[in-house]
């Protein structure tokens, strides 16, 4: 009988075929399991805590929303003042814009008035 068949029938028949698909079957099982601790792992120390910090960013973007809300009421308040104060002065006497003229306005909020104030000293638009 050649070499190469007693060896094979030893190892069909003890089981050794078995015990080496049994043991590729069980690697790969927990290397599965290695991989699904990790990405929990990851999940649990990773994700979490910028699910957490969106959470609490959502949460001052909507403050800030409501400040820019009550800022921009501000805004328009002022302009509705500044057109009342033009048409006002527009009816008194020049000679008090000239003696008090307009304060300047600065460059950081130009923006947020608009046209509503150009340059300083000229006549307020109405």
């Amino acid at each position: 009988m050649p070499e190469w068949f007693q060896w094979s029938t030893l190892l069909l028949g003890g089981g050794g075929l078995a015990g080496i698909v049994s043991a590729v079957v069980t690697w790969r099982h927990s290397t599965s399991d290695q991989w699904r601790d990790i990405v929990s792992a990851q999940t649990e120390h990773l994700i979490k805590p910028l699910e957490e910090r969106i959470s609490t960013l959502e949460q001052q973007v909507g403050e800030l929303e409501g400040y820019r809300d009550h800022y921009m009421l501000a805004v328009e308040y002022l302009r509705k003042l500044f057109h009342w104060l033009a048409q006002i002065t527009d009816r008194i006497d020049t000679s008090i814009l000239e003696e008090n003229p307009k304060p300047h306005l600065p460059d950081e909020i130009r923006g947020e008035f608009g046209e509503l104030c150009d340059k300083p000293n000229s006549k307020p638009l109405s």
